[in-house]
Order: C-alpha cells, then structure tokens, then sequence
C-alpha cells in the first residue's frame, strides 16, 4: 500500500491531473481487512480532502471467488 509506487495518493493525483471528477478505488485484496476498510479509505478521503471538486466511492476488496482459486492453481501446473 504505501511501500510500492505509484502510491495511493499518487494515483489519484494523476486522476486529478488528468481531469477526473469522480474516482472509484478498489482494493484488489481477499478479505475485507483493516486496510481495504479503514486504511485505503482513510488514505483516500485525506488525499481527496485537499480538493472539493472530485468525489469517490471506494469499492468492496476483491473477495474470494473460486475462478481466482482456478486461476492459481492452472499457474502453479496443477
């Protein structure tokens, strides 16, 4: 989240930058943790704060769905 880049803010500020009025983020996660609950949307709305222009919805995490399960296994030969 914060140790990769583009980081989070860096990604809605290129949104920003390249006129987006409405940003919907999605936490590409398994389970609906801290950070897909808390820290990615707090991370959002702070970024977001400095600006009234650009509204967001943050969506649910990815979940776990058995294509993923599939996907993994046909990757690993099995």
């Amino acid at each position: 989240m914060e140790l990769a880049l583009p980081t989070i803010e860096d990604g809605i500020n290129w949104c920003i930058k390249n006129k987006a009025t409405h940003i919907i983020p999605h936490p590409y996660m398994l389970s609906p943790g801290r950070h897909a609950t808390e820290d990615i949307p707090n991370m959002i709305q702070d970024t977001l704060s400095k600006t009234s222009r650009v509204t967001y919805e943050v969506t649910k995490p990815l979940g776990v769905d058995k294509r993923i399960a599939d996907l993994i296994l046909k990757r690993a030969g099995i």
